[in-house]
């Protein structure tokens, strides 16, 4: 059974999981500085990998600068304590809308995120986060 100060920690983590879309789709990317550890290693497999939050930044931004808008829904999120770090996955569908010569156009992603996080000093934060795409459909110009 878990306790009441695991159901916080849950939930802080499940928090954490779910800002990272909120940056994304609102463009804070200085938010993903409260998201990711120092020195954390992202895989986003097919797309690039990235260690740090500023790396992180500067890819997505790479990436979602060539969108009018964004949506990234995450759901299923599942979190395993143990003591100060944690895993945890959750699934992702992400609409992205193209801009310019890709106007209109959508590019619509499913995948699972997989994460192990660490407790810090400053909280909970990713330390390790691999995309898994499952499927992807239509064009945005990002290849």
């Amino acid at each position: 059974m878990i306790d009441t100060n695991q159901q916080i920690q849950i939930r802080e983590i499940e928090n954490i999981i779910l800002e990272y879309a909120t940056a994304l789709d609102t463009k804070e990317y200085d938010l993903l500085d409260n998201i990711f550890s120092a020195e954390a290693k992202v895989e986003y497999v097919g797309i690039g990998e990235c260690k740090g939050p500023k790396e992180v930044k500067e890819l997505v931004c790479g990436v979602l600068e060539q969108c009018i808008e964004t949506q990234h829904m995450l759901s299923n999120i599942r979190v395993k304590l143990n003591g100060s770090t944690a895993a945890a996955t959750c699934y992702l569908q992400a609409i992205h809308l193209g801009k310019g010569d890709y106007e209109g156009q959508l590019l619509t992603i499913w995948g699972e995120y997989t994460d192990e996080l660490a407790l810090l000093d400053s909280g909970w934060r990713i330390t390790k986060r691999t995309l898994r795409t499952i499927f992807s459909q239509g064009d945005i110009g990002l290849g």
